[in-house]
């Protein structure tokens, strides 16, 4: 995908398709729709980690299997970064994000 040069797109949807698998995870569909936001705590629970209560989105618990569950309570750390935190940009990489924004069509 990079070989072709400006590999970004403009075309986004809300819908997507969620496969897993792997020991622990149930192979059944899921009832409630998950976001794009939910899968990153939904991998660190998964991975054993503590998932940050400042974190975007859920752990998606319907995923895994009652076993699983049990096996590894869900744990949430307190703290993680805030936005006052986070290392700012330089003026090269902000007129890159720039750049990408507006061939999306944000700016």
């Amino acid at each position: 995908v990079r070989n072709r040069g400006f590999w970004w797109s403009g075309d986004h949807r809300p819908e997507g398709i969620l496969i897993c698998k792997g020991r622990g995870l149930t192979s059944t569909a899921l009832a409630a729709t998950p976001t794009v936001c939910d899968l990153v705590p939904t991998m660190m629970f998964a991975g054993g980690l503590g998932v940050p209560d400042l974190l975007d989105g859920r752990v998606i618990p319907e995923l895994f299997t009652r076993e699983f569950l049990a096996a590894h309570p869900l744990q949430f750390e307190s703290g993680g970064s805030t936005a006052g935190d986070q290392i700012g940009l330089s003026a090269e990489e902000e007129q890159m994000v720039e750049e990408k924004l507006r061939g999306l069509g944000y700016l």
